[in-house]
């Protein structure tokens, strides 16, 4: 069964408790919520050899947000929105040790030339995809699972094989608020055109 251990209470009432390692034991999710800090921004690190999962949930409804599969060795900073907190699962047989920074990040003032689209990433497979996508974050997409991701449009999304990185897609107008692509079959195909096995 899994343990859920909310680490809400500890961090409101250290409001200087900032950068730490934390153990996650086999099958645990951590809760992370930091309401002091303004336009939220989480490090995360993993230390070890294995897959962890980390989602952004609201904190009203319990709407999933976001998720992904953070790889091991695998750091990505993760933007948490107003009214949503921070999870990290650990689905393995093993204990999880992580590093975590909270931050109040700069907020940046957005061009009036960029243009975002909000739309969900598939991974419609039942292997983990690795991505990169430049500036913003190296999610793994976990199997079967989606990830909702919030990019301007000539946003680069690309894909490594052996120490060559591809470019899949470029965000462009084809893509609409709402979508779901499914990167498996989207990858496969970028794969056969680039004549990849």
């Amino acid at each position: 069964m899994k343990s859920i251990c909310t680490w809400i209470a500890s961090f409101l009432f250290v409001a200087t408790f900032a950068q730490t390692d934390l153990t996650l034991q086999s099958n645990e999710t951590l809760q992370l919520n930091y309401p002091y800090y303004e336009n939220l921004a989480i490090t995360i690190k993993n230390y070890e050899q294995v897959e962890l999962i980390i989602s952004v949930v609201n904190t009203v409804s319990g709407e999933q947000i976001s998720g992904f599969g953070l790889a091991p060795k695998g750091k990505v900073t993760v933007n948490v929105p107003e009214l949503c907190l921070m999870q990290i699962t650990n689905p393995n047989e093993r204990k999880a040790k992580i590093f975590i920074d909270p931050k109040s990040a700069p907020i940046k003032q957005p061009d009036p030339e960029d243009i975002f689209v909000s739309f969900t990433l598939r991974n419609e497979t039942s292997n983990s995809i690795p991505l990169l996508i430049p500036g913003v974050m190296n999610p793994n997409l976990s199997p079967y699972s989606n990830s909702g991701v919030r990019l301007k449009i000539g946003q680069e999304i690309n894909f490594r094989q052996g120490l060559k990185t591809h470019n899949l897609i470029i965000i462009d107008n084809t893509i609409k608020s709402g979508d779901t692509l499914n990167i498996g079959a989207i990858l496969q195909e970028r794969k056969s055109t680039l004549e990849i096995e």
